[in-house]
């Protein structure tokens, strides 16, 4: 027997084939120029690449969970490979070049070469101020007069937390608060259009979450 897991990814695969129809039908997203895709392309990410992109997505539209997860794990150690590979031709085609192999090194690991300088020089300053915090804050905290367990009396079902079910008018104010400009990442439907139409999505997904 599925689990409500199961159940609930099968309704939102419905639903979301569904939606994706209507917006590729009547409001298709502008492709990017050449210029543009490859201006924001990373450099490990190969035509090969982006074509299995492209087939990952098609599988979670699918609804076939199982074959998803398993061809987007598939993908994504062949992204990792791929851009170790490029890393590693980089800098063995820019050994003798010291300034362009550090530039290589800080886009690497992410560091920002106008990054201020550490404030503390020494490790063990930073050790001995976190090693000791949570005492210090510990001892400043003066002593309860009661224990916590008075202010919940026993068999009082007023004290129970309770989850109530999600309203599509809380969805919709959720939806109205995306910022525009924000990626709509796996999900194909643009950000603006999915603000548009708030107000009809919001109902359906309501009943999924439930």
């Amino acid at each position: 027997m599925r689990n409500c897991g199961d159940n609930a990814h099968a309704a939102f695969s419905k639903f979301f084939n569904s939606v994706n129809k209507i917006v590729s039908k009547h409001a298709p997203p502008r492709p990017l120029s050449k210029r543009k895709a490859k201006q924001f392309s990373k450099p490990w990410i190969t035509r090969g690449i982006r074509k299995s992109v492209q087939v990952k997505n098609t599988l979670f539209a699918s609804g076939n969970y199982e074959k998803y997860k398993h061809y987007r794990n598939k993908l994504l150690s062949l992204v990792r490979c791929s851009e170790k590979s490029y890393y590693h031709s980089f800098l063995n085609d820019h050994m003798t070049n010291v300034r362009k192999t550090w530039n290589g090194i800080n886009h690497l690991i992410g560091r920002n070469k106008r990054r201020c300088k550490p404030i503390v020089a020494d490790p063990n300053v930073l050790n001995e101020f976190f090693s000791s915090v949570g005492q210090t804050l510990a001892a400043s905290v003066p002593p309860a007069n009661h224990h916590f367990s008075d202010c919940y009396p026993a068999n009082n079902s007023s004290s129970s937390f309770f989850f109530e079910p999600v309203t599509p008018m809380e969805l919709e104010t959720e939806i109205l608060l995306l910022p525009t400009n924000k990626s709509h990442g796996l999900y194909c439907c643009l950000v603006r259009v999915l603000k548009s139409s708030s107000s009809v999505l919001s109902r359906p997904l309501a009943r999924i979450i439930d």
